[in-house]
């Protein structure tokens, strides 16, 4: 039995802290038998991404009328109604699930989403609505030049636009790990540079993770390690956050952009080189990368290289061929 020691965030003579997140207990009693540092881990075991939407999810919950601890009878309706009345998606049902079911294994409560009542209700839902899930247009290698083309001006923003647009298709980077990106995470050399991931949403536990973004050989203009590199130099970034706020008036700011500030940058600029923005998202750089070398003939064990993907399942949701009839296997005779 680990030694328990004085929570002094609690309290003098409290065993454990009362966080106000879903997913870790609040009760006391639950884990009394527990030490400090073991509750330490218990709170960096969950990403802040993942905990932000937990906590959307149960607000849902509740908002519609539900209690925590729940039933299997109250999250069974919950779902229904989520599906039938407003229209959410089988993915959304999903999530809500997953975060109901971790809130009460947390709580080490038996949860009511293992019951059999709401895997059938779920079962239903999927059977009727389809299971199908909605996935981010690909923006492709000629549409990201279309973007970059249409960044033509000599502004601070422009020079950090382009090299987004850039290095974010070239590396098939998440937003979240675009918009996180710092100066000692890069490495120039002699063939591009290598870009160094502390986390990314299948590496949580900072295992040593590195992009190779190489020099473009056919279309220097489009060159994400040039337009990394003229950033640097205009924006004068030596350390820390590599992509930042940019005021109106062109001022540099401290601050890393957020994913909701790329979100809307992608989405003007989207507009501004004349395509609809309809089916595009922040996920359009990631998925493009990978389509565009799958069209192209790359390897596939290099492109996941690139892509961080560990295992083929997830990796082959992201083709997207942009010719069916190219190379089709039923062209035979």
């Amino acid at each position: 039995m680990p030694k328990k020691k004085t929570n002094k965030r609690a309290g003098e003579g409290s065993v454990l802290p009362v966080p106000a997140q879903p997913g870790v207990p609040t009760d006391p009693t639950v884990f009394q038998d527990v030490s400090d540092d073991a509750i330490d881990y218990l709170f960096c075991s969950v990403a802040e991404n993942t905990v932000r939407a937990r906590k959307a999810d149960l607000k849902v919950f509740v908002d519609w009328g539900g209690s925590l601890p729940s039933n299997p009878e109250e999250v069974a309706n919950f779902i229904a109604d989520q599906a039938r009345t407003h229209g959410k998606t089988f993915s959304t049902i999903e999530r809500y699930i997953t975060s109901l079911n971790h809130w009460h294994g947390a709580k080490r409560i038996i949860s009511p989403c293992r019951d059999e009542l709401v895997r059938a209700v779920r079962g239903g839902i999927a059977r009727t609505h389809g299971k199908k899930v909605k996935q981010a247009r690909p923006l492709l290698t000629d549409l990201i030049k279309q973007l970059i083309d249409s960044i033509s001006g000599d502004r601070l923003a422009d020079f950090r636009n382009r090299s987004m647009m850039s290095l974010g298709f070239s590396g098939a980077f998440r937003r979240s790990e675009l918009v996180s990106l710092e100066v000692e995470d890069l490495e120039f050399v002699e063939s591009g540079v290598q870009v160094t991931l502390k986390k990314s949403k299948a590496n949580q536990t900072g295992e040593r993770e590195i992009k190779a973004i190489p020099y473009a050989s056919r279309f220097p203009y489009y060159c994400p390690v040039r337009l990394l590199a003229a950033w640097l130099e205009v924006s004068e970034i030596q350390s820390g956050s590599i992509y930042r706020q940019v005021s109106r008036t062109q001022r540099l700011g401290k601050q890393a952009l957020s994913g909701d500030g790329f979100y809307k940058i992608l989405k003007g600029l989207i507009e501004k080189a004349g395509l609809k923005t309809e089916g595009y998202s922040p996920h359009s750089l990631r998925s493009g990368l990978i389509t565009s070398a799958f069209v192209a003939g790359k390897d596939r064990v290099k492109t996941k290289r690139i892509s961080g993907h560990r295992d083929d399942s997830s990796f082959e949701k992201y083709i997207r061929e942009s010719d069916p009839f190219t190379d089709n296997a039923a062209d035979l005779f």
